[in-house]
Order: structure tokens, then sequence, then C-alpha cells
């Protein structure tokens, strides 16, 4: 029996999540199966179940992948030398993720759903905000003499939510991205500026 090759497989597997995704978008999470997610992404049910055990576990591995991501973003963004604290960050998610962030509202959203997947949702932005305080602590430690890191890093996650929730309804990017440049410098911009002149 032939072996999968280990990036064939990891690319089939970053595949069927661009497939998944796609479709709760443009279904509802309630409306997809798997046997549709495995129609669209060209393979067989029982192959699907190779990489995912069923629906549940295929979406959080989609959620993961996109807290994920937008951590690196946001630890590229707030590492960035820029004279501009944004670093970029909401362009970068942008162009990785679009409209497609929407899901997690279609998942909040949704009635009837597992209650479990909302214990995991909460499991994976604490995640996110464990990192981001990390982040903070590390590169600007001056901000722990005025105001607690993990409370900057639940506001920050709090103004991006609401601003994906503007800009899916209508908000220019690049208001979206001002008002993100606005708040972040407000928040962390002086902070890491003291510091820098300390030294």
């Amino acid at each position: 029996m032939p072996r999968v090759l280990p990036d064939y497989k990891e690319e089939s597997r970053k595949q069927i999540l661009l497939v998944a995704t796609r479709l709760i978008l443009e279904k509802g999470y309630k409306n997809v199966n798997m046997g549709d997610i495995a129609a669209e992404a060209g393979i067989s049910r029982p192959t699907l179940y190779l990489y995912f055990k069923d629906k549940k576990d295929l979406l959080m591995a989609t959620l993961q992948n996109m807290i994920e991501d937008v951590g690196d973003a946001l630890e590229i963004s707030l590492a960035s030398s820029d004279t501009s604290p944004d670093g970029g960050f909401f362009d970068r998610v942008h162009e990785l993720y679009g409209d497609k962030f929407a899901i997690f509202f279609e998942i909040i959203n949704a009635t009837g759903i597992d209650p479990d997947l909302f214990n995991e949702i909460g499991r994976l932005h604490e995640k996110l905000l464990e990192r981001m305080t990390t982040h903070i602590e590390t590169r600007i430690p001056a901000c722990k003499e005025r105001m607690d890191p993990y409370i900057v890093s639940n506001a920050l996650l709090a103004l991006f939510i609401g601003l994906q929730i503007r800009r899916k309804i209508g908000l220019p990017q690049d208001q979206v991205r001002e008002s993100w440049n606005t708040v972040l410098h407000a928040l962390i911009g002086d902070i890491s500026q003291k510091q820098t002149d300390r030294i």
C-alpha cells in the first residue's frame, strides 16, 4: 500500500479546511455535513474521516488555525519597528482570511450548537490572550507599570472582534486600519515610545 507523503497530507488537510470554511459560511454550520465537505474537496467521505473524526473536530481545527494565524499576525504587528504601531495587522489578517473570520459569528449565532463548541472557542480565545499577554510583557515591559497586560490583551481582542463586525457591515478597510492604529497607539504606543526613550 503506498504511503502518503507528509507534505501532501498537510496540503490536503489545509485544502479540506478551506473548503469546510467556505461551505459553513455559505450554508451555515448546521446545514453542512461531512458528505458535502468531502464532495466539494474532491475526496471520498472515508478519506475525509482519515483527517478529521467528525464535523466538530473539523470545525475546531478550522477555528484553531485561524486563531493561531491571527496571533502570529498580531505578534508581528506588536513587534514591528515601524513608526506606526499597527504594523500592517489588519491588512495581513484581511489577506489571510478576508470575510472568513465571520465563521466565528456563524457558530456563536447558530441555534442548538453543542455547548462544547462554545467552550472550545473560549479556550482558543484564552490561548490567544495568553500569547498576546506574554508578547506584550516581553516586548513592552514598561506596560506593566501602567496597566495589566492581560487586560490590554482583552481590550485589543475585543477591539479586533468589534472591528471585524464593523468591517462586515460596511466599514471601509482603511477606516478599520485607522481605528485599530489609533487605539493600539493609545494603549501601547506611548508606553513603547517612553521605553525606547529610556534606553
